[in-house]
């Protein structure tokens, strides 16, 4: 799961630089060209830079709970840049690059949120080793009581106890 969020990151990011973001009036533009282009408002461009860095530091993350928050930052900033873009240019609209980006955030942020969750009623489901280990001896010690009870009851000797005692004992 890790390598398709580091995927989807890198995804973003070229997506967001490489293909049309956003278009107006026939023309369409790049993350690139909104970043060179000195007609454009710095707040919208410092937006759109906050979405790719959401992308890069996905790149190094490990958790997933951190990578979905960043993921969900990644949407976020997006949306941002493009509304500061639609209230200064009416006939702004989203193109490819934006919607690639946005479901390659919104996976990063489903899988990072589902994983935690699973990983979470795992933690809560699965014997932990010691808790295993303390089950194995009260099973041997148990089982030590019950044989006890067969020897004084004439059912086992003294050596076949002494004997499975021992044996019980080993494997605690």
């Amino acid at each position: 799961m890790k390598t398709f969020s580091k995927l989807a990151a890198v995804l973003a990011i070229i997506s967001i630089l490489f293909l049309p973001v956003a278009g107006c009036g026939g023309r369409n533009v790049t993350g690139i060209d909104i970043i060179k282009e000195e007609q454009i408002e710095a707040s919208i461009k410092i937006f759109l830079l906050l979405s790719i860095i959401c992308g890069i530091i996905i790149l190094f993350l490990k958790n997933y709970i951190p990578i979905a928050f960043l993921a969900i930052g990644g949407i976020v900033t997006l949306f941002i840049s493009y509304f500061i873009a639609h209230d200064k240019l009416d006939r702004i609209e989203l193109k490819v690059g934006a919607f690639i980006a946005i479901i390659s955030y919104a996976a990063n942020a489903v899988i990072g949120f589902v994983t935690k969750d699973e990983q979470k009623f795992l933690k809560r489901h699965s014997p932990s080793p010691s808790n295993f280990q303390q089950s194995a001896q009260r099973d041997s010690i148990t089982e030590i009581e019950n044989l006890s009870e067969l020897r004084k009851k004439g059912i086992l000797t003294e050596d076949e106890f002494n004997k499975k005692k021992t044996d019980l004992l080993k494997n605690i």
